[in-house]
């Protein structure tokens, strides 16, 4: 009725929904004392093994198994078809006769999203059912649960990460951002552990068949795309470290991980976690190498900006060089899709004089030397020249600081 003339029974719906209710919580109660009686059941008897006994308990389970499915399917039906509807009366009860089921959804719903996940999807891209996500500690916990259990589906982790995704993005506009921020460590711990699965196992490339593969690659875009989002919020030290560490590897590695950062999205969206999560770990110094090798790469504007971004984001080690990088991919503010000139120019006459190159560090040597081997690859002629005129100093000063006769002994 609901799928053929969903649209004239608005008027029933205080009706479609206290019955669903009832058929729920019947259901749902009679599986649960079902179970528990087959558990006790052995107290009972002398140990006599009974077949028949047997294949009707299994039948049973089977039973009360599908049932539930069919009962969650039209839940999803209902919210689906009436979408504009109040539910405020029919989901916090739902809701609270599913709760001893949804706490174990990373257990028993790891096969196919069918059902409870099914149910969660369609409320997460509602409007006005997804803050109701919100008002059982239990729920969200379940659902993030769900992408790092041991051995779930593609699909499951596919719906867990696209929950995970909207709710996120969605947080301000539903008024949800306190809530979002309490289950904040909860979804970084599961997103790390499915991404260190993955990276354990040596990427999308040993996911199996090309198909398997190509299901893993459009996943962990998914991830990165959300990990882009929750590096926004704040996290802890620890937390912000094993991401950096799991993620970093992505960009350098390419064969290994999939080839995943040759996508400019993919890479634009790796780099700008990065530039969050960095701010927030203890010492940044083991940043700056690989955030310097971001450099080296010709890439899309976006990207590159991203990059410098990561740059300027490592903080006080890079921060007498941070601003020049900048200034090295500055973009006209009046003529589209070219350089301020003045801007790059001034920022290597600066970089260029011998008293600046002789105050530099290690560190500070490594970002300008990437950046000067990627403007000699540039099509301008200037910005060549200036980059080879930078890159030929810097080896200058390395040469005189490895020779003992000067310079910053931290440069050796």
């Amino acid at each position: 009725l609901v799928d053929q003339v969903g649209h004239l029974l608005t008027a029933h719906l205080p009706q479609i929904t206290a019955t669903l209710l009832a058929l729920v919580a019947h259901v749902f109660r009679s599986g649960s004392v079902c179970e528990v009686a087959e558990e006790g059941a052995d107290d009972d008897k002398t140990g006599e093994y009974d077949g028949d006994d047997d294949k009707t308990a299994e039948y049973k389970d089977k039973l009360f198994k599908k049932l539930r499915g069919l009962c969650l399917r039209r839940v999803t039906d209902v919210v689906t078809k009436f979408k504009t509807s109040d539910f405020a009366d029919f989901m916090p009860r739902l809701l609270e006769t599913l709760k001893p089921r949804i706490v174990r959804l990373p257990l028993e719903n790891t096969q196919s999203p069918v059902g409870f996940l099914e149910t969660f999807h369609e409320m997460a891209y509602n409007d006005t059912l997804a803050p109701y996500l919100f008002t059982s500690p239990e729920i969200l916990p379940a659902i993030f649960g769900c992408m790092s259990a041991p051995k779930a589906a593609f699909l499951v982790r596919r719906t867990s990460l696209e929950v995970a995704d909207v709710l996120v993005r969605q947080a301000e506009t539903l008024g949800q951002q306190k809530g979002m921020s309490s289950h904040m460590s909860v979804l970084l711990h599961h997103v790390y552990l499915h991404l260190k699965v993955l990276v354990d196992k040596g990427g999308p490339s040993q996911a199996g068949d090309l198909q398997a593969q190509v299901r893993e690659l459009n996943l962990l875009r998914l991830q990165f795309n959300l990990l882009a989002q929750l590096s926004k919020y704040t996290c802890t030290p620890e937390q912000a470290q094993q991401l950096l560490d799991l993620l970093i590897p992505f960009l350098g590695n390419r064969k290994k991980f999939g080839n995943v950062s040759a996508s400019e999205e993919a890479r634009r969206f790796i780099l700008e976690t990065c530039a969050n999560l960095v701010k927030l770990v203890h010492d940044s110094n083991v940043y700056v190498a690989p955030a310097a090798r971001q450099l080296l790469p010709v890439m899309a504007q976006a990207t590159r900006d991203a990059a410098c971004d990561f740059i300027v984001a490592i903080g006080k080690p890079l921060q007498k060089v941070a601003q020049y990088v900048l200034e090295f991919s500055a973009m006209s503010v009046k003529r589209l899709d070219e350089y301020d000139f003045d801007r790059r120019l001034a920022a290597y006459s600066a970089c260029c004089q011998p008293a600046f190159l002789a105050s530099l560090s290690a560190h500070h040597v490594r970002v300008l030397a990437a950046q000067s081997m990627h403007d000699v690859r540039d099509e301008d002629v200037s910005i060549r020249n200036h980059g080879i005129k930078l890159l030929c100093l810097i080896m200058g000063c390395i040469k005189t600081a490895a020779t003992g006769k000067g310079g910053a002994a931290t440069l050796k």
